[in-house]
């Protein structure tokens, strides 16, 4: 059974290092990679705090952290906005 590339690389960096949270990292673009890891670092963000301290759009934060979410990178819960809508917070791992 021949592996596809992004499998090949997940088996040689698992071989490697054993750390699955690395290896799911390296195979992030650069911006994702940001994005991740900024979540990462301050725990929970929602996408205009990300947008800001990382000087993207939000519609772009916005897209890359629901690419994140479903790619299973990240968790998310809703809550509701003073406007009556709701916003997405993300997070990595469980929340405290």
């Amino acid at each position: 059974m021949a592996l596809k590339p992004k499998e090949a690389a997940v088996v040689r960096e698992y071989s490697i290092n054993g750390n699955s949270k690395n290896i799911r990292e390296i195979l992030l673009n650069n911006t994702s990679r940001k994005v991740y890891l900024h979540i990462k670092s301050e725990g929970v963000c929602k996408s205009r705090d990300v947008a800001k301290r990382l000087k993207l759009s939000l519609p772009n934060s916005s897209k890359i952290m629901k690419k994140l979410y479903h790619d299973g990178y990240l968790n998310r819960d809703a809550a509701i906005h003073p406007s009556g809508g709701y916003e997405h917070i993300y997070y990595v791992g469980s929340k405290l």
